[in-house]
């Protein structure tokens, strides 16, 4: 990393403390931070597609492809899950999906 201009390290080296966008690590960092927050409302990963999150509690199944997010459930339990996820996240909500390939 080159640091700003003005910034005298005197021979020290800078240290990332968070995955920043645009590295090759942040999709996993976000995908791992992503995967931390469903746990809170007890969604587990399915070990054969680590991208399918359900939950038994909330009767709910998320399918992660990218940064999109599609919900599969009851009305009132997909809007706990986005209340949560707007509390760490920045979410747009697009409404019902037409199709899914």
């Amino acid at each position: 990393m080159i640091p700003p201009s003005g910034i005298g390290l005197g021979g020290k080296i800078l240290r990332l403390h968070k995955a920043l966008y645009g590295l090759k690590q942040a999709p996993l960092q976000w995908f791992e931070k992503l995967a931390t927050v469903l746990a809170e409302l007890c969604f587990v990963s399915l070990p054969f597609d680590p991208c399918v999150f359900i939950t038994i509690t909330l009767n709910v199944i998320l399918v992660v492809y990218i940064e999109d997010i599609s919900t599969v459930g009851p009305k009132l339990p997909i809007e706990i899950l986005i209340d949560h996820l707007k509390s760490h996240f920045m979410v747009n909500v697009n409404g019902g999906l037409k199709y899914i390939l």
